[in-house]
Formats: structure tokens, C-alpha cells, sequence
């Protein structure tokens, strides 16, 4: 059970039922309309509708275990989620997969979005920091032939795995 409390009194304002989520997983979609995470050892997500009284709980079964998760901030609302050394992209207005990329060599362990929504950055135990232009990303992908989606910029490989 997830408990929502107001931060400057204390008070309980709400529950949510739902499993365990994943590390680096938690997101607000939209103006805090929705709070959305993986769950920890199951291949799906979990978004909860906020400011509504009834407990409304929405599952997206995904490909593999989430090991990060961003939420784009502003615009049509995209999904970028870690699986393993992979991004995979999701429109959620209609839960439609976007389609897949790996550039990383080992897992995703953080991904967030710019506050203009336009890029995203990634950084996995490889120890690489990615930024990505999420309309290039989307429009590769689009693409019939489909090449492998290319980085924005690369911002160097650290000594010790980017959390």
C-alpha cells in the first residue's frame, strides 16, 4: 500500500494499492495527474490517478523488468524505459510501443527528461551518459528501414557505473 502524506503538516491525505516499485522508477505524468512506476520484479507498470477519489490503478505490461524510468514533462506525453541495456519508448496517451534502442553496453540506471521535454539523457553501469533528441529518436525509429538510433551527444565514459 502507497501512502501519500502533505509534507508540511504530516497529515495522511491518501492510499494506493499496487506492488513494490523499482528503483529509479517513479514519475508524475502530466501536472501531477497521474504518479506512475515499474514494479520491482514483475514486467509491467503501475500509474495511480491522483487527484480523483476513486482508486483508479492502470497496468502497461512492458517487454522486460524496468531498471529506469523518465516521463517527458510537456507536449505528448512519451515513456522512456530502461530494460536491461535497452530504451524502449512509449506514447502513453495510447500505450503503443514507439519502438526499441540499445546503445548502452550494460543496464540503464538513470534516464531523465529536460524541463523543455525535448531531450532525454541516459547513463547505465557502462559508465556512458547519452543525450538524446527525443523527435530524432522517435523519427528513426519510424523509419521503414529502420537504422540504429544515434545519440544527441556523448557526454564521455566516467570511470565507475552513473547512477
Amino acid at each position: 500500500m502507497r501512502k501519500v502524506y502533505d509534507v508540511a503538516t504530516g497529515t495522511h491525505l491518501k492510499s494506493y494499492r499496487g506492488d513494490i516499485a523499482a528503483q529509479s522508477t517513479l514519475c508524475f505524468v502530466g501536472q501531477a495527474e497521474y504518479l506512475m512506476a515499474a514494479v520491482r520484479d514483475k514486467p509491467f507498470l503501475q500509474a495511480w490517478a491522483l487527484p480523483r477519489h476513486e482508486t483508479l490503478q492502470i497496468r502497461l505490461i512492458v517487454p522486460g523488468k524496468a531498471c529506469a524510468m523518465a516521463v517527458s514533462p510537456s507536449g505528448p506525453k512519451y515513456c522512456v524505459i530502461g530494460i536491461a541495456e535497452k530504451l524502449t519508448v512509449y506514447k502513453l496517451v495510447t500505450g503503443r510501443m514507439i519502438g526499441v534502442s540499445s546503445r548502452h553496453y550494460q543496464p540503464v540506471t538513470c534516464l531523465k527528461f529536460t524541463p523543455c521535454g525535448n531531450y532525454f539523457a541516459s547513463g547505465g553501469e557502462d559508465g556512458f551518459v547519452y543525450l538524446w533528441s527525443l523527435g530524432s529518436f522517435i523519427e528513426t525509429l519510424h523509419k521503414q528501414d529502420a537504422p540504429q538510433v544515434q545519440p544527441h551527444f556523448i557526454l564521455g565514459q566516467h570511470s565507475d557505473k552513473v547512477q
